[in-house]
């Protein structure tokens, strides 16, 4: 009840309000909070989620009457996708760099 009166409460500051919860897997906080909210994104991820485990999640959100808004993929790399990497991905070049690492383009 304190989590349905403070989304309540969001709802009416701010346009959208998005949650972050643990795997979904049985009856877990993901699939409670997904009754009382508007809409649910399933994040999978890449090479480690497997069928099973995507449709046991999209079951427990339908028991609990989930809008199930789509699926993201976490964690792709264009070997996701590809038999073969190439340098270009749909048309936009492929850059490998660490993400920890700024870009020498973006130093002052």
């Amino acid at each position: 009840q304190r989590m349905q009166a403070l989304l309540l409460e969001l709802d009416d500051v701010a346009e959208l309000v998005i949650l972050d919860s643990p795997a979904v897997g049985g009856p877990t906080d993901a699939a409670i909070l997904s009754a009382l909210v508007a809409g649910t994104l399933l994040v999978v991820q890449s090479g480690r989620t497997s069928r099973g485990m995507l449709r046991r999640a999209r079951e427990t959100l339908g028991l609990a009457d989930a809008a199930l808004l789509g699926v993201t993929v976490s964690r792709a790399t264009t070997r996701s996708f590809t038999e073969e990497p190439d340098d270009e991905y749909f048309g936009y070049p492929i850059v490998e760099r660490d993400d920890r690492t700024p870009d020498a383009e973006s130093q002052p």
